[in-house]
C-alpha cells in the first residue's frame, strides 16, 4: 500500500467511477480501498461503514450534478 494520506474526496471520487463502470453492486470498503492502492483502515478514517460510504457517494453524485445551477444562481 501506499503511504500517500488519500483524502475524503478522493475516496468519493474513487467511488462514483467504480459505481459508473461495474455499478452500485462493485462499492464496498475492500473494492474502493483497493481502487485507491491505500489500506482498509485508511477509508474507516472517514466512513464508519459501507452504508456511510455509499450514502456519501450518493451525496456527492447530487452535488455535482446541481453545481452547475448552483454556479448559474450565483
Amino acid at each position: 500500500m501506499n503511504t500517500v494520506v488519500t483524502s475524503k474526496e478522493a475516496i468519493l471520487s474513487v467511488s462514483r467511477e467504480l459505481i459508473r463502470t461495474e455499478g452500485w453492486t462493485a462499492i464496498n470498503i475492500r473494492s474502493v480501498a483497493k481502487a485507491c492502492n491505500i489500506s482498509v483502515g485508511s477509508i474507516y478514517n472517514y466512513f464508519d461503514s459501507k452504508s456511510e460510504l455509499i450514502a456519501a457517494t450518493v451525496e456527492s453524485v447530487w452535488k455535482e450534478i446541481f453545481k452547475p445551477l448552483q454556479d448559474l444562481n450565483s
